[in-house]
């Protein structure tokens, strides 16, 4: 496993690889929202980042997380999803986001990135899933996925600021297995301005990574990134200012843990 910080004009970039083989990648979810130091505790893990949407009003799930063959995040539960009107004609899209999904086909083990509602592949068994979105790779699926909406080629909808730099978290697949983690900080060092990646941006540096399939995860105030070394570390991409980070208490996370955990 791998870790590097790269940077580009108007963000920080942290990449980990984890390998095909000697670890695992799993969600985890904790009662109430905690900052990401809380998912560590009785976890051997090396890498946490943020993981699906949640409203932070109520620490309700927005979206799906399956682990060990279990539903433990549905979002249809969550009231002030599902009875907002305002929300209605995007529910059968936001029900149907995009996921990182951990597949068991015989003795091996398969990663994937695929829509809530798409179906297993024969002779595999769906064990965890953690919802989020949107696609990044192999195309960007913002709208398909309720996140951005259009009207005479203008956008109306922009749930997520799709289009705007901001702090971002992705997760992505590479050809050969391999998983790519990514956490995009802001860095006003660099510019007074608004910093961060856009998606599309985001798409493309995961592309440039190696990526074949990619999933944008909870971005903004939410991106968050724990690290185990060179020593215990959390980062957060989120800044009011230089040097002053936002520190926000998530519903989920994605785990990089070896193999035998």
């Amino acid at each position: 496993m791998s870790e590097e910080n790269e940077g580009v004009p108007v963000a920080k970039v942290w990449v980990i690889e984890v390998p095909r083989t000697g670890y695992q990648v799993r969600p985890a979810v904790l009662k109430a929202p905690s900052l990401l130091e809380g998912f560590v505790k009785g976890r051997n893990a090396f890498v946490v980042i943020n993981g699906g949407f949640f409203d932070p009003v109520t620490g309700e799930t927005a979206s799906f997380m399956m682990k060990d063959g279990e539903m433990v995040l549905d979002p249809t539960t969550n009231h002030r999803l599902v009875d907002n009107p305002d929300l209605a004609p995007y529910l059968p899209m936001i029900m149907n986001r995009s996921e990182f999904r951990t597949y068991q086909c015989g003795e091996e083990t398969r990663y994937d990135i695929a829509f809530h509602n798409d179906v297993i592949p024969t002779g595999c068994e769906l064990c965890d899933a953690l919802g989020a979105g949107p696609m990044l790779l192999p195309a960007f699926t913002g709208e398909a996925e309720g996140f951005v909406a259009y009207r005479q080629g203008k956008v109306i909808r922009d749930a997520v600021g799709a289009f705007r730099p901001n702090a971002r978290s992705a997760v992505g697949i590479k050809k050969d297995g391999a998983v790519l983690i990514v956490m995009v900080a802001q860095d006003f060092s660099a510019t007074p301005k608004m910093t961060g990646l856009s998606l599309q941006e985001l798409a493309e540096q995961m592309k440039a990574l190696g990526a074949e399939k990619a999933l944008a995860l909870d971005g903004g105030s939410s991106t968050a990134l724990w690290l185990k070394s060179p020593e215990p570390t959390a980062h957060y991409g989120r800044q009011k200012g230089k040097g002053d980070v936002v520190k926000r208490k998530v519903k989920s996370v994605l785990l990089v843990q070896p193999l035998a955990d």
